[in-house]
């Protein structure tokens, strides 16, 4: 039967009493029916049926005998119908009818709401406007769209599901109008509610001031309020933002980068003190993302059940397209990242909205920046950068760190870990809780370990603070100071043919001072000498990397007007430290500069030879200064959100490197060199490398973000200019004082995204982005033994065009997110060895290598929790690589040649990137029921090209880590105890993770023009065996 002629279901209204009598006898209600017919015919217009007297036999009506059963079918359904007419003309402010189609088919638009408004005038003035309560209420039913059975029934369960996980229902039914009874006497066999047995009464007189479904309407406004305060006073995102036009950003709102769904996973419906919610997608590995990008992000659910030593790398490594290569399990001697192939110095690093890159060669160091327990989500863009990051060495992705807020209520967090290998780290949180419009909090943590393998350990305390002041209308400044101090030993990273013979032990330094050195007497510096070449730099003890940080924040947001928001980022960044190392002149030979410091006897035996050298603490020292502001306007007009902003950073980067004596036993005495470094008389400081690189970059940009079709369709479009002026100052003597650069790079981007069906989104995107040149290819280098220089090589920047196109689906059960990328990009920076003019030596330089196109495809898939508590997640990538240019170096020529050394390229073109696996997967479940936790996470990396010639490469590998624990309930003062073991390499696999340094080609090579070049052996990281950390935290 056609849909417009089902006959629509009968509709029970209130009737009169007499009215069920009549329904009891069914003769005796057709007789009244007839009768009420009968009586509209002859006085021409509708009879109420409260007219009707009370048990009055009505007229029988002889000829509707003879209707047929068909005309008597007809005649129900007009009146079924007049009694839908009438009741959707009926002045009834509350009802709220569902579109629904007449018997013509034609669409009947469905009716607004009504609501009237809140009452707040005076008590005195409410008594008198109020209307008393009737003695009897009329019961009103919301109307049912003209569906068949099966389909009222899928929309029961799709509801029902919703109700099971917490999801708000999608439309409000209307409540029907009930006496409300005093909260004090319910009904008898009821308890109270506070929705039903709760009324707004005058004081006096007792009179209800606000009808139900208004007052309805405040507590699901109330609701949603005690949500963004709940996601206020706890680790974990603030109310989902569902704005499909903002401006994804780095001065916006974390949840700017997609929805993130609160959830009560703690007692009383509220997250653990340390922001666990217990039913983010995919264990916390993944939201429900609005970019025109492709982007994933790891929430607080992930990142509170790692272990607290997990640094930024570690907590995003299952996302798709990534890989982390790191030497120790707990995280703190960093490692490296790519991202798509992209490695750690092509990419961008935000935290709370600054950059945190080295701002000379753009290098990271994960394990300086914030701890873990206040790091609220990390979201990564795997392809280009955002329309306002502030980076000038990002040609591939960023990286986003947000910290979490601070609590509404006063109280605190502590948690206390301990390992294998004497690890221990204590962790202690204090909130204010909210002081009027201001909140903040202040933490420190103290970390200790030895190292797995060869002697060394690991020494980190740290300090965060967040306050947030929020004086309403729309208005936040926050404040985030991130303050760390480190003293480490590094691991080694040996060659393949170094670990082919000696295993994991490869990864440790020397425990003594090598044979080949020995302590000289008291008081004849220096205090070691080294008889052998090739022994600096193999004694753990100077092999350090001490380091001081401060990284200060103040993201602000203000409201100027309803349709304008000022964004600003005020924000200072300080690091001083060095990465250890050592050096050994020789007695006849010592260049400061081009400028020979002389002759010495360094062992006093009256011989001055080239065999005797001295050894000395040489580290190099960074010193960084690096203020800056971001500012960005937002007008929102009609279906359009105009974004204007600016960027300005002004960075100081002082590089140092000194010489100092070692202590009688050859340990370091300071390991800074705040004092004791060597100077001589009319020369100053000695110094291997004495530079000052000055960048002031200025970055304008603006954007459009289009709403169409209802904000089913979103169009982004922005371009920036960046404008870079580095200045680099040389004090090394004989060497060029002053080398600048200008870079001025245009970049234009545009992305869409369409929402269709309500759970699919087709989203795609091209962005530009560019590196500028480091550096440390801007300034001439000295070798320190014989005088050589290195003259610098200013470098085009590398240029980049990204293009992706996906689709996502994010059911109510789970979610999924599939994407295709590519991506080209030109003048890449590659280290090489190259022939300067003037000059016959093959000397390292780092060069513009050439183009490489890149593409593949991206999966994440993640769903709530299903079977009481289990959130799986997948993800997995493919990614082809090709360089499309040979490299060019330096080569041995062949006999009879005029000079040892010419040019020659390396036959590299075809050949694939270092450092990009070509398949990459990770997959985990995660389990909670509030109080048993697990997890388990593996991953799997397939070969790794180590050089440009892939001519050595390390093979695939694999990992499982898991974690098991148990959340009390609260006990006294102590809010949610927590105790939980993470196990780390479970299976106790042994492998190189990924390389610390890779080369043109690891063997000896026949170039284009014929020539033999020099192979160089490529280092590595050596992966960490089995380990376990167990943690106590509870919050009060």
């Amino acid at each position: 039967m056609p849909r417009a002629c089902r006959r629509p279901p009968r509709r029970r209204r209130h009737r009169p009493k007499s009215h069920w009598t009549y329904r009891r006898n069914p003769r005796r209600a057709r007789r009244r029916r007839l009768s009420r017919r009968k009586t509209r015919r002859s006085k021409g217009r509708r009879l109420k049926s409260s007219t009707i007297p009370r048990r009055r036999r009505p007229t029988r009506n002889p000829s509707s005998r003879r209707k047929s059963r068909r005309s008597r079918g007809k005649r129900s359904r007009r009146r079924s119908r007049n009694r839908q007419r009438k009741s959707r003309a009926a002045p009834n402010p509350n009802m709220r009818a569902r579109r629904a189609k007449d018997p013509r088919g034609r669409k009947r638009a469905a009716a607004r709401p009504v609501v009237p408004p809140l009452d707040l005038s005076p008590p005195a003035v409410r008594r008198r406007s109020a209307p008393a309560l009737p003695a009897r209420p009329t019961r009103h039913r919301r109307m049912r769209a003209f569906r068949s059975p099966r389909a009222r029934s899928a929309s029961s369960s799709r509801a029902a599901a919703r109700r099971s996980r917490g999801v708000p229902a999608r439309r409000f039914s209307i409540p029907r109008r009930v006496r409300a009874p005093s909260p004090a006497h319910p009904p008898p066999g009821e308890e109270r509610s506070a929705a039903s047995s709760f009324s707004i009464r005058d004081e006096s007189t007792g009179v209800p001031v606000m009808k139900l479904r208004v007052f309805t309407l405040t507590l699901l406004a109330g609701a949603s309020m005690s949500t963004m305060v709940l996601a206020q006073s706890a680790p974990q995102p603030q109310k989902p933002a569902h704005d499909s036009r903002s401006q994804s950003g780095l001065t916006a709102a974390p949840t700017d980068f997609g929805r993130v769904d609160i959830y009560g996973s703690g007692q009383g419906g509220e997250p653990t003190p340390d922001g666990v919610t217990g039913k983010d997608l995919g264990g916390g590995h993944m939201i429900e993302e609005e970019a025109v990008k492709t982007r994933s992000t790891v929430t607080r659910d992930a990142i509170a059940k790692m272990s607290p030593t997990a640094n930024p790398y570690q907590m995003i490594d299952m996302l798709p397209g990534v890989v982390i290569t790191s030497t120790d399990n707990a995280g703190l001697n960093g490692g490296n990242i790519t991202i798509r192939g992209f490695n750690s110095d092509q990419l961008g690093l935000t935290i709370e909205g600054m950059p945190v890159n080295d701002s000379g060669n753009y290098a990271l160091y994960p394990q300086e920046y914030v701890d873990a327990e206040n790091i609220e989500q990390i979201s990564i863009a795997q392809g280009s950068p955002d329309l306002d990051s502030p980076h000038i060495g990002a040609s591939g992705g960023v990286i986003n760190i947000y910290m979490r807020d601070p609590s509404k209520r006063r109280g605190g967090f502590v948690d206390f870990s301990y390992g294998m290998h004497n690890l221990s780290r204590e962790f202690a949180r204090a909130e204010s809780g909210q002081v009027g419009d201001f909140r903040g909090y202040v933490s420190y943590s103290h970390y200790h370990a030895n190292h797995w393998v060869g002697p060394g350990a690991d020494e980190r305390q740290h300090v965060d603070f967040k306050g947030v002041w929020e004086p309403g209308q729309g208005n936040r400044v926050s404040l985030s100071v991130i303050y760390n101090d480190a003293l480490n030993n590094f691991y080694a990273n040996p060659n393949l043919a170094t670990y082919s013979i000696l295993g994991d032990k490869s990864a440790g330094y020397n425990s003594s001072l090598p044979s080949s050195y020995f302590v000289p007497p008291a008081g004849s510096p220096p205090a070691a000498w080294d008889r052998s070449a090739n022994q600096a730099g193999l004694y753990y003890k100077w092999r350090i990397n001490p380091f001081r940080n401060l990284i200060v924040s103040a993201p602000s947001t203000f409201s100027l007007d309803s349709n304008l928001t000022y964004d600003a980022i005020p924000y200072f960044w300080y690091g001083y430290g060095n990465g250890g190392g050592t050096a050994s002149p020789t007695e006849n030979a010592f260049y400061y500069g081009r400028y020979n410091v002389g002759a010495a006897d360094w062992n006093g035996n009256g011989v001055i030879t080239n065999k005797d050298r001295g050894v000395y603490y040489n580290p190099s020292i960074t010193e960084t200064l690096r203020p800056g502001l971001i500012n960005k306007l937002t007008f929102q007009f009609e279906n359009h959100k105009l974004t204007l902003g600016y960027w300005f950073e002004f960075a100081n980067h002082r590089q140092t490197a000194p010489y100092a004596f070692l202590n009688a036993d050859g340990g370091v005495v300071d390991p800074f060199v705040d004092s004791g470094a060597i100077a001589l008389p009319g020369v100053g400081t000695l110094q291997r490398r004495d530079t000052l690189t000055q960048t002031v970059t200025n970055m304008g940009f603006v954007g459009d973000t289009w709403s169409l079709l209802g904000d089913a369709l979103t169009i982004e479009s922005g371009v920036k200019i960046a404008s870079i002026h580095r200045s680099i100052y040389n004090y090394l003597p004989g060497v060029t004082p002053y080398v600048g650069l200008n870079d001025l790079a245009v970049l234009p981007q545009a992305g869409f995204r369409y929402r269709f069906f309500d759970e699919h989104q087709l989203f795609g995107s091209v962005g530009t982005s560019f590196k500028s040149s480091p550096n440390f290819a801007l300034s001439d280098s000295v070798n320190n033994g014989s005088g050589v220089v290195t003259p610098a090589n200013p470098l085009k920047p590398e240029q980049s065009v990204t293009l992706e196109l996906g689709h996502r689906y994010q059911g109510e059960l789970f979610a999924t997110s599939l994407s295709l990328y590519g991506a080209h990009y030109d003048n890449q920076q590659v280290s090489t060895n190259a022939i300067f003019p003037g000059s016959t030596a093959s000397l390292s330089t780092t060069i513009n290598a050439g183009a490489v196109n890149l593409g593949g495809v991206a999966f994440e898939a993640g769903t709530r929790r299903i079977f009481g508590g289990f959130r799986p997640y997948v993800s997995a990538n493919y990614l082809q690589t090709r360089l499309l240019n040979n490299l060019s170096t330096t080569a041995t020529a062949r006999a009879g040649a005029p000079v040892p050394t010419v040019f020659d390229f390396l036959p590299t073109k075809g050949k694939h990137l270092p450092r990009a696996p070509e398949w990459t997967g990770a997959i985990g479940v995660d389990y909670d029921d509030d109080h048993i936790i697990g997890n388990l996470a593996a991953k799997v990396v397939s070969r790794q090209y180590s050089t440009f010639t892939n001519d050595e490469s390390i093979p695939a590998y694999a990992r499982l880590d898991a974690m098991i624990g148990y959340r009390f309930d609260d006990l006294g003062l102590a809010r949610r105890p927590e105790l939980r073991v993470n196990f780390h390499n479970i299976t106790n696999t042994r492998a190189l993770t990924g390389q610390n340094g890779v080369t043109s080609n690891a063997s000896a090579t026949r170039g284009i023009y014929g020539n033999v070049i020099a192979g160089g052996a490529p280092t590595y990281y050596v992966g960490q065996g089995f380990s376990a950390t167990a943690t106590f935290s509870m919050g009060f």
